[in-house]
């Protein structure tokens, strides 16, 4: 995932960020930490396939 506040930097085009800005100001942000789930899952299941199961 992408920082919001770091949203500004990576548009270039002036359209995209202004309709980004519309996004992001009726929005909540929510930030979570430690390992991602998808990740977690991805290890779990590539030592699965390894061990042969």
């Amino acid at each position: 995932q992408f920082p919001v506040a770091k949203f500004h930097a990576l548009m270039e085009d002036a359209t995209a960020d202004a309709i980004m800005d519309r996004i992001i100001h009726a929005s909540r942000v929510i930030e979570f930490t430690g390992e991602s789930m998808r990740k977690l899952k991805a290890h779990d299941e590539l030592n699965q396939d390894e061990e042969g199961g």
